[in-house]
C-alpha cells in the first residue's frame, strides 16, 4: 500500500484540496493542480487571491484527494506550509506535511506514514497506461486464452486494468461473478529489460489492432 500511495502521487497532476473552513464556514473543495516531492509531501498551487489560500493561511489542517486513471483514490491528511510563490505564474504553493495517507481500493486502507515516506513510486508507471490500453485495444482475446489455459476454463472476460513491477493485475468475469486475477512477474523489476525475453516482447508489442495476424 504504501508503494501504490507514492505511484498514485506520482502520477497525479491535479487533485482535490479540503480545507477545514475558516470560523464558522463549512469545509471547502478546491480543485488544484498537484505534484510530489521526493518525500511523498503533495505540493499543490493556489491563486494569490482564492478563498481557499485565506482558508488555509488561517487554519492550515487539510486534506488532499486524488484518483489517477483506475488505481483508486489517495486521500493525504497533514499540517499545509506556504512556500515562496511562483515567480512565473505568480501562484502561491503549499506544500502539505502528511500526518496520515489512506487509499481506498473499496474499501479503506491506512497506510503506514514512515512506510509511505520511505516507499518510491512504481518505475513501470509511466509505460503502463499505454502498455495497458495496447493490451485491452489489440490482445484482448490473447490474454483471454492464455488465461483459460493457464488459470480456468470458466473465464468468460478479462481486462488487464494494473501493471507494476510486481505483475500484471486483470479483471475478470465468470459464471460465479467478477474477480481480480494478478499474474506476477519472476521477481520484481525496475524495467521491462529485466524480463525474460517472451514477458518483454508482449509488453512491448506495439502493433497495430488492424493489421492481419502473422501466419
Amino acid at each position: 500500500m504504501a508503494e501504490l500511495s507514492r505511484t498514485m502521487l506520482a502520477r497525479s497532476r491535479v487533485g482535490t484540496l479540503m480545507t477545514a473552513g475558516t470560523a464558522g464556514a463549512k469545509p471547502a473543495a478546491t480543485v488544484v493542480a498537484l505534484l510530489g516531492d521526493p518525500r511523498g509531501r503533495p505540493v499543490v498551487w493556489l491563486d494569490p487571491a482564492s478563498p481557499a489560500l485565506a482558508e488555509v493561511i488561517a487554519r492550515p489542517t487539510v486534506s488532499v484527494r486524488l484518483s489517477p486513471d483506475r488505481l483508486g483514490v489517495l486521500v493525504i491528511e497533514g499540517n499545509a506550509a506556504q512556500l515562496p510563490a511562483d515567480k512565473q505564474g505568480g501562484q502561491v504553493p503549499i506544500r502539505l506535511e502528511p500526518s496520515s495517507v489512506h487509499v481506498i481500493l473499496g474499501t479503506r486502507h491506512n497506510v503506514e506514514l514512515t512506510a509511505y515516506t520511505r516507499a518510491r513510486p512504481d518505475p513501470l508507471r509511466r509505460d503502463a497506461p499505454r502498455i495497458l490500453a495496447h493490451l485491452r485495444h489489440a490482445h484482448a482475446s490473447d490474454l483471454l486464452a492464455c488465461l483459460r489455459a493457464q488459470i480456468s476454463s470458466d473465464i468468460e472476460w478479462a481486462e488487464p486494468t494494473g501493471l507494476d513491477r510486481h505483475g500484471l493485475q486483470l479483471a475478470i468475469l465468470t459464471g460465479q461473478g467478477t474477480g481480480i486475477v494478478r499474474l506476477p512477474f519472476p521477481r520484481p523489476v525496475a524495467t521491462l529489460d529485466e524480463l525474460g525475453a517472451g514477458l518483454a516482447a508482449a509488453l512491448r508489442c506495439q502493433c497495430r489492432a488492424d493489421d492481419p495476424p502473422t501466419p
